[in-house]
């Protein structure tokens, strides 16, 4: 599937999002086309470590179904959480994004963050407390 000429992740995962019913302020039948964008901005997002959280608020009037007058209520707070882990169902479910656990890409993406926070805090440490970590050549 991913082989196949013209293959464009972002359309998958939009017409993924309509077959799965994820939950999408979208008009009925919502169209493909509307939805690439979002999965673009979503999937490099994730890829580059973004958080679902934080896409969800840029691509609230997509991905939050619903009205809501007012920002930062309870409500609003509740669905946004709501969505939050509706887009985190939605990303498990893709063959190779997978659960944690499972040795996919999900699992790829926590691991790469943890090498990033070990390597930042290493280079935050004082010079004398890092030259005890690693012995020099």
């Amino acid at each position: 599937m991913l082989k196949r000429p013209g293959f464009k992740i972002y359309r998958y995962l939009a017409e993924e999002a309509i077959s799965w019913r994820l939950p999408l302020n979208l008009p009925s039948p919502p169209n493909p086309a509307k939805l690439m964008a979002v999965m673009k901005d979503l999937w490099v997002r994730v890829l580059y470590g973004g958080h679902l959280r934080e896409i969800v608020r840029d691509h609230f009037d997509v991905l939050v179904p619903g009205t809501f007058p007012k920002k930062f209520t309870k409500r609003y707070n509740a669905a946004i959480e709501t969505a939050e882990g509706d887009l985190r169902a939605f990303l498990e479910s893709i063959l190779w994004y997978g659960k944690p656990g499972e040795g996919k890409l999900s699992d790829f993406l926590r691991a790469s963050e943890e090498v990033a926070r070990v390597a930042m805090a290493r280079d935050r440490m004082p010079a004398s407390a890092s030259s005890t970590l690693s012995p020099r050549p």
